[in-house]
C-alpha cells in the first residue's frame, strides 16, 4: 500500500513547479515568514514578488504587468501634464484635456499637491527625518520628495536618503523611451 502512495510536495515545491521561470524562496523577515519569487530569465514579468501565501504569491505572479504604451493614457504621465511636465504622449495630453473639462481646477489642484508634498517633507527632514520612502510616485517630477529634504540637509551636512516605489509600468519604467526628458536605466536613483 506504501508504494500506491502518491508523493507529497511541499507549498514551495508546487510554486517552483508552477512557475518554473521563477526562483522561488522562503524567507523570514521581521520574525514572518514570506515567500519570494524573483525572475530567472530576461522578459519576464513582474520581476520581483513577494507574499506570505502561496495563494498571494500566485496571485502576484499571475497578474500581467501592463506593457508600455504610447498609444493609451498614463495616470503617471497624466499627472505630468497636469503638472506642466514634459514626459506624456498625445494620448495622456488628450485626457487631461478631457479632465480639465469636467473638473476644471484639476492643474491646480495637482500642483497644489506637490507644494503641499514638498513643505511637508522639508519640514519633517527639518525635525531630524533623514529617510524617505515615495510610495506610488509615478513618474520622478519637480518638485520631488529629494528637493525638500535636501533643502534642509545643509544645516547638519548630512544626507537624506530616499527611495520610489510604484506598481505603473509607466512610472517604473520612466526615462526608457524614446521620447523621454530622462532617460535612465535600472531602478530610480533618489531625486
Amino acid at each position: 500500500m506504501a508504494a500506491d502512495a502518491l508523493p507529497v510536495r511541499s507549498p514551495l515545491d508546487a510554486l517552483q513547479t508552477e512557475f518554473p521561470h521563477y526562483q522561488i524562496v522562503m524567507r523570514s523577515i521581521a520574525g514572518r515568514m514570506f515567500y519570494l519569487a524573483e525572475a530567472r530569465v530576461p522578459h519576464v514579468q513582474p520581476r520581483f514578488a513577494q507574499a506570505e501565501t502561496t495563494d498571494r504569491l500566485r496571485a502576484k505572479l499571475t497578474t500581467s504587468v501592463r506593457e508600455f504604451t504610447v498609444t493609451e493614457p498614463s495616470i503617471p504621465r497624466v499627472w505630468d501634464v497636469l503638472l506642466g511636465g514634459k514626459d506624456n504622449f498625445a494620448a495622456d495630453r488628450d485626457q487631461a484635456k478631457k479632465l480639465l473639462t469636467v473638473f476644471p481646477r484639476a492643474a491646480e489642484l495637482a500642483q497644489e499637491s506637490r507644494e503641499f508634498q514638498r513643505r511637508a517633507v522639508t519640514y519633517v527632514a527639518g525635525e531630524g527625518v533623514r529617510q524617505f520612502l515615495d510610495l506610488g510616485c509615478g513618474l520622478p517630477t519637480t518638485p520631488n520628495t529629494r528637493n525638500g529634504a535636501s533643502g534642509t540637509a545643509g544645516r547638519d551636512g548630512d544626507l537624506r536618503r530616499q527611495r520610489r516605489a510604484g506598481h505603473d509600468a509607466c512610472g517604473e519604467r520612466a526615462g526608457q523611451h524614446p521620447g523621454s526628458a530622462r532617460r535612465r536605466r535600472g531602478p530610480h536613483p533618489p531625486g
